[in-house]
């Protein structure tokens, strides 16, 4: 078995090793290899963080198309119900203004039969509930056009926010 050496051989070792590290070019390339692990290391830290972000970010995008989805539907049923309103209201139009002009021409005789006509109490009645049917129908109208309004106001501030927040890390939308 060989005898141990001195004390001293790593020390001569360690020189020799300084040295020759010093000649070929190699001295600060334990510093820069410890250097750059400690950067990579950093790195994969900032990179595993960066992606749990865009994992999350990944799930908030999903659940925000799923509810445009939703909201899209529900836009579409609000205006289909809208537009079927629209027509209800004016086939009512049209079909007052055609009760009108019979009452009319029964108040002025113009049916052509004198005797078959309706009485003054029928006629007043009549135009006393057309009156009536026609304000309620005002005041509807009236109603639907706030609800109108209001939802187109609605739909400008939801635009206005969105785009005053877009890319703004900060803003959950």
């Amino acid at each position: 078995m060989p005898e141990p050496t001195p004390t001293d051989a790593p020390t001569v070792r360690r020189r020799i090793a300084d040295v020759r590290a010093t000649v070929v070019g190699t001295k600060g390339l334990r510093n820069r290899v410890a250097k750059h692990t400690t950067a990579l290391a950093t790195l994969k830290t900032r990179l595993d963080d960066q992606q749990q972000r865009l994992g999350r970010q990944d799930q908030r995008l999903k659940d925000l198309e799923a509810k445009v989805k939703l909201l899209d539907r529900a836009i579409t049923a609000d205006t289909a119900e809208r537009d079927r309103r629209d027509t209800q209201f004016g086939t009512i139009e049209v079909r007052l203004a055609t009760l009108e002009l019979r009452l009319d021409d029964a108040r002025s005789g113009l049916s052509g039969d004198p005797g078959a006509g309706p009485d003054d109490e029928q006629l007043d009645a009549g135009r006393v509930l057309l009156d009536e049917v026609r304000t309620e129908h005002a005041r509807i109208r009236a109603r639907m056009q706030v609800v109108s309004a209001y939802e187109e106001r609605l739909r400008r501030v939801e635009e206005s926010v969105a785009e005053l927040y877009e890319g703004d890390r900060r803003h959950l939308v």
